[in-house]
C-alpha cells in the first residue's frame, strides 16, 4: 500500500510538473462564475501572474475588451455544445501589453451531464502573427515593384511603337514603290525585318505590363500544345529530346490563344537553351488541379486568387538550373543569365499570367533542371473553330481622313499610307486642334483617325467632344497600349474602330474601310 501511495505521489508529482511547464497556457474556468479555479505556471509566466492573483480572478479581466463580443459568441457555443474554439483572441498581460493566442476550450461534465468546469488552452500565436506580417509586408513590396516595373515597361513599348510606326510605314511605303529588281530592295527589306523584331520586343514589353489586347475564348490547353508540335520541334536543339505528358481529358482554359501559345514558346525555348549543347530532356505536362489557399499563397501572383481548380501547363528540363540569387529575378525585365538574350521571355510570361487572372511556380537548383509551372482558372469546355479574316477591297475613293496625333512621323506616315491607298486627308497635332478642323466642316470628313496620348486634349477627351457634335462622327482610335487598356474609359460609347501601333498599311486601310461600310 505504501508504495502504490508513493507511485501515485510521484506520478502527481509528473503531471504537476509536466502541466506547469507545458509550452501552452492552461486554465480550469468555473462555469457559474466564469473565474480561474487553477492555472499552469506558463500561463502565469506569460501574463506576468503570480498563481495567488489568478486564482478567483474573472476570465473577462484576462482578455482584451475589443474581445468581448467574440468572447460572449464562445460562451454560447459553449453552453450549447460543450466546446469552442477561436484562431485569434486578444489576452492582456500584467503591465498592459497585448498577447495574440488561439483558444481551445473544452468541458467536464457530473454524472447528471452538467457540465461543472471548463478547461481552456491558450497557445501564443504572436510569432505566427508576425511571420503573416512580414509575408505580406513582402508581397506588397513585391506587388509594388511589379507595378513599377509594369509601368516603366508599358511607357517604354507605347514611345518606341511611335517610332516604330515610321520604320515600318516608311520601309512599306518604300518597297510599295520600288521595282521588284531594285538593287536597294534587299537592303530595305532588312530595315523592314530588323524594325518587325524590334516591335515583336515591344509587344514582349507590352505582354510584361499586361497591356497586350486580348480576344478570349474558351479552349483545351492540352491541344493547342498539340497543335504547337512542329513548331515546337523546331524552335529547340537537335540535341533534346521533346517529351510529352498531356492529360487525357480536356483541360478547359479560357485566354488568348494567341498569348498562351508564346508562352509555352518562351517557356520552351529556355527550357532547350538551359540544356545546352549537351543532350538532355524537356517535358511539357498538362493537366487540372485543385489550388488551395495555402498553394496559391505559394505562388507567384497566387497570394489573391480564390481557391479551386486551375489548368496547368509545366515545362520542365534537365539544364543547368538556376542560382537561388538569381531565381529572385529571373522575372524582371532585361534579366538574362544568357550570354546573348535580352531578358524579357520570362518578364513576357509573368505579365500574360497575370492578365490571365493565373499563377506561376518555379523550382529550380543548380545542375538538377527546372520547372515552370502556370496555373491558369479551369472554365466550362466549349470547343471553337478558328475564324478566318479576309482584308476588305476597295480603295479610297478620294475619300478624306482627319489624321489627328502629337507625333510628326507618325502623321506624315499614316497620310502617305492613306494617300497611297486612294484616300485624301487633313493633318491635326492634338485634339483641341482636330476639334477645331472638324467643326468647320463635319461633312467633309468621313473618318477621323485619331491617337490617343496627347498634349492638351488628349484622344478621350476629344472622341467624346467630337461625338457630342456629330453623333454620326466615324472615329478610328490608335495607341501603342492595348485596345483594352487605351479605351477603358469610353464604355458605352460607340467608336468605329480600333488599330494598335505599330501597324501596316494593309491594316491602317482596313480599319479605315470597315468603319466606312459599317454604315453601307
Amino acid at each position: 500500500m505504501a508504495v502504490n501511495e508513493k507511485e501515485n505521489a510521484e506520478l502527481n508529482a509528473f503531471y504537476r510538473q509536466f502541466f506547469d511547464e507545458a509550452p501552452d497556457m492552461f486554465a480550469s474556468v468555473d462555469p457559474v462564475s466564469a473565474t480561474v479555479k487553477y492555472c499552469n505556471q506558463t500561463l502565469c509566466g506569460r501574463l506576468g501572474y503570480s498563481k495567488a492573483q489568478v486564482i478567483g480572478m474573472p476570465l473577462s479581466d484576462l482578455y482584451h475588451p475589443d474581445c468581448h463580443a467574440e468572447m460572449a459568441r464562445l460562451f454560447n457555443h459553449f453552453v450549447e455544445h460543450g466546446h469552442a474554439q477561436a484562431d485569434r483572441l486578444k489576452l492582456i498581460t500584467a503591465t498592459g501589453d497585448t498577447l495574440h493566442v488561439s483558444l481551445r476550450v473544452s468541458s467536464h461534465r457530473n454524472e447528471a451531464g452538467e457540465i461543472v468546469e471548463s478547461r481552456s488552452i491558450w497557445r501564443d500565436v504572436s510569432s505566427d502573427l508576425e511571420v503573416e506580417r512580414l509575408e505580406l509586408e513582402l508581397r506588397l513590396q513585391e506587388a509594388q515593384k511589379m507595378e513599377g516595373l509594369a509601368l516603366l515597361a508599358g511607357g517604354i513599348a507605347h514611345d518606341f511603337n511611335n517610332m516604330l510606326v515610321a520604320m515600318l510605314g516608311n520601309a512599306s511605303l518604300v518597297l510599295s514603290e520600288l521595282p521588284p529588281e531594285s538593287v536597294v530592295r534587299a537592303k530595305i527589306e532588312a530595315i523592314e525585318t530588323a524594325a518587325q523584331r524590334a516591335a515583336d520586343l515591344t509587344r514582349q514589353l507590352l505582354a510584361y505590363s499586361g497591356s497586350l489586347n486580348q480576344e478570349q475564348t474558351h479552349f483545351d490547353l492540352s491541344k493547342v500544345v498539340e497543335e504547337m508540335g512542329h513548331l515546337m520541334t523546331v524552335a529547340i536543339s537537335r540535341k533534346v529530346v521533346l517529351n510529352y505528358d498531356l492529360a487525357e481529358e480536356p483541360v478547359p482554359v479560357q485566354g488568348d490563344i494567341t498569348q498562351v501559345r508564346q508562352v509555352i514558346m518562351n517557356l520552351l525555348t529556355n527550357g532547350s537553351d538551359a540544356v545546352g549543347d549537351r543532350s538532355g530532356l524537356v517535358t511539357i505536362r498538362t493537366g487540372l488541379q485543385y489550388a488551395d489557399e495555402k498553394y496559391l499563397r505559394n505562388t507567384t501572383l497566387g497570394a489573391d486568387l480564390e481557391p479551386g481548380y486551375y489548368g496547368f501547363l509545366e515545362i520542365s528540363d534537365t539544364g543547368h538550373g538556376i542560382a537561388p540569387d538569381d531565381l529572385k529575378r529571373i522575372f524582371d525585365p532585361f534579366f538574362t543569365t544568357k550570354a546573348k538574350g535580352h531578358g524579357l521571355g520570362l518578364a513576357a510570361v509573368l505579365g500574360i499570367v497575370r492578365s490571365h487572372n493565373g499563377a506561376l511556380r518555379v523550382y529550380s537548383e543548380p545542375n538538377n533542371g527546372t520547372t515552370v509551372k502556370i496555373l491558369f482558372p479551369a472554365q466550362a469546355y466549349e470547343p471553337h473553330g478558328n475564324a478566318l479574316e479576309t482584308a476588305p477591297s476597295g480603295s479610297g475613293r478620294q475619300q478624306r481622313v482627319l489624321v489627328v496625333d502629337d507625333e510628326e512621323h507618325v502623321l506624315a506616315v499614316a497620310a502617305q499610307m492613306l494617300e497611297h491607298s486612294g484616300f485624301t486627308f487633313t493633318m491635326a497635332a492634338d485634339g483641341r486642334e482636330a476639334l477645331e478642323v472638324y467643326g468647320r466642316d463635319p461633312s467633309r470628313y468621313a473618318v477621323v483617325l485619331m491617337d490617343i496620348t496627347m498634349p492638351h486634349m488628349d484622344g478621350v477627351a476629344a472622341f467624346k467632344a467630337l461625338t457630342e457634335l456629330d453623333p454620326d462622327c466615324r472615329v478610328i482610335l490608335m495607341s501603342g497600349y492595348s485596345e483594352q487598356q487605351a479605351t477603358n474609359s469610353l464604355t458605352g460609347r460607340s467608336f468605329r474602330g480600333f488599330i494598335q501601333k505599330p501597324f501596316s498599311q494593309a491594316a491602317l486601310v482596313n480599319a479605315v474601310m470597315d468603319a466606312l461600310r459599317e454604315d453601307a
